[in-house]
């Protein structure tokens, strides 16, 4: 069961959504419709007034795919790697930064085609975000897929059968290992933010909002990735927050210094 209240009257309105079971927890809304996800049943959407629902995507019908394969190189955040610089570098002012530094993004490049990653019909669909500037929609699956559709009220209309033509698969290399919390997602200007394997990916989609690749050529101005992790340890944990803002992108950040270590209890 799903609720909508509508804070601008008094009392508020509510509107009861029936839903199926077993909903992953992720939900985004915008003035008229809300979108729940339903793991590997894709993504439910209702209207907000009247609880009626819009459709169902599936992803698993997307035959238009793309993959990523280039991992970015490691940059230090602190240069020289030692534990006294990354102590120094939490303990001072954040601005101005120490040791600003160039190179920590990585020009990604897309292939068509589908990636490694396990069959999309098995997939599980976690975080699902809706653009508050147009009618993009863009899902995050456990092994790293996105599911790219450029206008959800076109495909809402046209029905299940023909959302393939309204929505790409853009694939990577994920075991879905680091999947937590039903993955981290950010949309804004044409651009998506997704994390997969303690790697955020930048993807720029073009003025219809979808990924273009022009005579085979893999190269795609304005698409990079950056590491989440110093590279000092092993401990790789995934992004607790990241977002696309207008002049800036804002993710968390792992440092490692050792290895967990295990002590014996004195008797």
């Amino acid at each position: 069961m799903g609720f909508v209240y509508d804070l601008a009257q008094e009392p508020p309105r509510v509107t009861r959504l029936e839903i199926e079971e077993d909903a992953v927890g992720h939900l985004d809304q915008n003035e008229d419709m809300v979108v729940f996800s339903m793991g590997s049943r894709g993504y439910h959407v209702y209207d907000k007034k009247s609880g009626k629902c819009l459709g169902i995507l599936d992803p698993s019908v997307c035959t238009d795919k793309y993959h990523v394969v280039e991992i970015p190189a490691r940059h230090s955040t602190f240069g020289s790697g030692d534990a006294k610089a990354a102590f120094q570098c939490m303990t001072r002012p954040l601005y101005p930064p120490m040791t600003p530094r160039k190179g920590r993004l990585t020009t990604v490049k897309i292939h068509s085609g589908p990636s490694d990653a396990p069959v999309i019909e098995r997939d599980e669909w976690g975080a699902g975000m809706l653009d508050r500037g147009s009618n993009l929609f863009v899902g995050y699956s456990r092994h790293g897929c996105v599911f790219i559709c450029p206008n959800i009220r076109k495909a809402l209309e046209s029905g299940p059968k023909k959302l393939s033509s309204h929505s790409q698969i853009l694939g990577s290399d994920s075991d879905g290992s680091s999947f937590s919390l039903g993955g981290w997602l950010s949309i804004k200007n044409h651009r998506i933010l997704f994390e997969v394997r303690e790697t955020v990916y930048i993807i720029a989609l073009d003025d219809d909002y979808r990924i273009d690749i022009r005579d085979g050529d893999t190269s795609h101005p304005g698409s990079f990735a950056l590491a989440t992790g110093s590279g000092l340890g092993e401990m790789a944990l995934p992004v607790s927050y990241m977002e696309l803002c207008d002049d800036a992108i804002m993710t968390t950040y792992t440092v490692s210094f050792a290895p967990f270590s295990a002590f014996r209890a004195p008797s």
